[in-house]
């Protein structure tokens, strides 16, 4: 999921430059479909679980805000059709981003309880997720409501340093299971 998050936002800092910016957003939308669904697969798997658990929950909510502020992209045909479902997708986005930052908190804040559960994962990939999360902020802020272009751009970037923070977690899991 996480490498097609970097993949994806790499089209939306290049729609943020472009004069006609649709088609290359809409390729990013689609690409982050993508990393949507294989982020939720395991989350629902989860949910099945660990009903209670709010960390899966705000986690399936997150992807699901980005999941549906990607898809409202393809519902308008040109730049200008796009104009009205700015705010919308913008909202989506943020939403997405506000549930991811509060799990990380939660997660963060949570941690003794976490490790007497025996979920001890490492501190280092805890401050990850808070990166991410803020990261993904800031882009859905000044990204969605900047007044400036330069804004936009610049956080545009954030979805792509956000994401490619998203890298690290499954480099370490792989690696814990080579080892075995």
């Amino acid at each position: 999921g996480g490498v097609l998050f970097v993949s994806g936002s790499a089209f939306f800092i290049t729609s943020s430059v472009r004069d006609v910016w649709i088609l290359p957003y809409q390729i990013g939308c689609g690409i982050w479909i993508c990393g949507c669904v294989a982020f939720l697969l395991p989350v629902c798997s989860r949910i099945r679980r660990a009903p209670l658990d709010h960390s899966v929950h705000l986690q399936g909510f997150c992807m699901l805000a980005f999941l549906c502020g990607c898809i409202v992209p393809f519902c308008g045909a040109d730049d200008a059709a796009q104009a009205p479902l700015l705010p919308v997708i913008n909202a989506l986005f943020m939403a997405g981003s506000a549930a991811a930052l509060l799990d990380a908190l939660l997660a963060w804040l949570l941690r003794a309880q976490m490790t007497e559960r025996g979920c001890d994962r490492p501190r280092g990939l805890e401050l990850l997720d808070l990166a991410v999360s803020l990261c993904y902020c800031v882009a859905a802020s000044l990204g969605g409501f900047g007044e400036h272009a330069w804004l936009g751009t610049f956080a545009m970037c954030f979805w792509t340093v956000g994401s490619g923070l998203l890298l690290p977690e499954p480099l370490h899991a792989w690696l814990v299971t080579r080892r075995g």
